[in-house]
């Protein structure tokens, strides 16, 4: 006779002797207080790849002038002679101030209790070493690691962070290093599930064997832990300080101006996980080359709730950006086949798209990198305006983040929310850009 201990040790018995067998490593189990899921087989990892050593063209190439000659003429007058005296104001020194530090009380919502040092983990969960009753926290095995889950995390209090295709997201610690992660749960209900499940991991592994992206939420191990009810979990790196939409929210309520600088910041970030994710570049900011060959990756979902904020890994006085949620990254020849139906939302397409509430019907339903492009300038909008959705509307009044805002960056977010996509630049192009106005500026990259 076979039988798990609560700790999920196998042991045999015959009614009189008793014998403990070490857990097979392909195994993989989740336990918790009330019951036991059996193992189920998870699906070969991919293994870490070199990057190609051959590269495509340079990206040092000359771009189309879409900056230069697209110049949007805001309603004030003055508007272009006072942007050239605004760069002064926005010196890397003013960037010094954080809005969204770590250690700023009740922000971010969803990691209040997230505790950050093993001091603060031991005084939290143990009392004078000893766990209380109530303290005994469920288990995730997976097969190369083993977790305690701490908890479900929440958007806001008593609301859980929730998707289209999630299952449930979980913070984790780990059992031996004592480090942080997210696991996600994602549902396999039916073929368009497993689809798009597929489609998510194959998306951040492909960005991975490119490289690291420092910009992409990198991703530990994934599994399929459960037959019923089905679902397949990612464990993904935990994000610290929050989302964008967090950030939006807060300074809605308190009646905060957003920094120019931090719009920058954020900016910056995503276009660089973009150039990732459409051409393999992994240091888009500092890199010139790509690899050669690259198919490349939408991810047609960018939105504030999908771009996280981390204290980790950060090369300035701001949170690392990183850009995450890629249920509906699909590759550019795959975008017709029908997986992305009834996901993504509709308040963040752009106005090509047939299910878009911007209009513009004539223009057809596709999608591609500028569906990227345009809700990359949609986020800066958002945060500038401090708006749950975006307003295409203000784009065609030529001030899409306002009068508080400079010209440079009431241009470029233009441009990348111009209602043709053939008037949108690239994400390459969208980078250099933006780097050139950053260093204008004042601006550390």
């Amino acid at each position: 006779m076979t039988s798990y201990d609560w700790q999920g040790r196998k042991h045999r018995s015959n009614g009189h002797s008793h014998e403990y067998l070490p857990p097979r490593e392909q195994d993989v189990r989740t336990f918790d207080r009330e019951r036991r899921t059996e193992p189920s087989h998870r699906p070969q990892g991919d293994q870490q790849d070199a990057r190609h050593e051959s590269t495509r063209s340079s990206y040092n190439s000359q771009p189309r002038s879409y900056f230069d000659s697209r110049r949007y003429h805001l309603n004030d007058p003055s508007a272009r002679a006072r942007d050239q005296q605004a760069p002064a104001g926005f010196k890397s020194q003013q960037a010094s101030w954080i809005p969204l530090s770590p250690a700023e009380k009740n922000f971010p919502r969803h990691s209040d209790d997230a505790p950050r040092t093993q001091d603060a983990r031991r005084n939290k969960y143990h009392k004078e070493g000893t766990p209380p009753a109530d303290a005994r926290r469920s288990r995730l095995i997976t097969p190369h690691s083993e977790y305690d889950i701490i908890k479900p995390l929440e958007s806001r209090p008593g609301v859980p962070v929730a998707g289209g295709m999630n299952a449930g997201i979980f913070l984790l610690e780990h059992r031996s290093t004592r480090e942080l992660y997210v696991e996600k749960r994602l549902r396999m209900r039916d073929e368009t599930d497993c689809a798009r499940v597929a489609s998510e991991q194959s998306a951040l592994y492909e960005i991975r064997k490119a490289g690291s992206c420092t910009h992409i939420v990198d991703v530990i191990e994934a599994f399929a832990p459960s037959i019923s009810p089905p679902y397949c979990s990612l464990v993904l790196e935990y994000c610290n300080s929050g989302t964008v939409k967090d950030f939006i929210e807060r300074y809605i309520e308190e009646r905060k101006i957003t920094p120019e600088p931090f719009a920058w910041h954020i900016f910056a970030g995503v276009t660089a996980a973009l150039c990732a994710c459409h051409y393999g570049t992994m240091d888009a900011m500092h890199s010139t080359t790509s690899p050669r060959r690259w198919e490349p990756i939408c991810h047609l979902d960018v939105k504030p709730s999908n771009i996280f904020l981390t204290s980790t890994g950060r090369t300035n006085a701001y949170p690392r950006v990183v850009l995450g949620d890629f249920g509906c990254a699909v590759r550019e020849e795959d975008i017709d086949s029908g997986i992305l139906e009834q996901v993504y939302t509709p308040e963040w397409l752009p106005p090509e798209n047939e299910r878009s509430p911007y209009g513009a019907r004539s223009l057809g339903s596709s999608l591609g990198p500028y569906t990227d492009v345009w809700q990359a300038g949609a986020v800066v909008q958002a945060m500038c305006r401090l708006l749950s959705a975006p307003n295409q509307g203000l784009v065609e009044e030529e001030r899409p983040c306002g009068s508080r805002f400079t010209f440079a960056l009431n241009n470029v977010i233009s441009c990348c929310m111009a209602r043709d996509p053939d008037d949108r630049p690239t994400a390459v192009e969208l980078v250099k850009e933006i780097k050139r106005e950053m260093q204008k500026q004042g601006m550390s990259v």
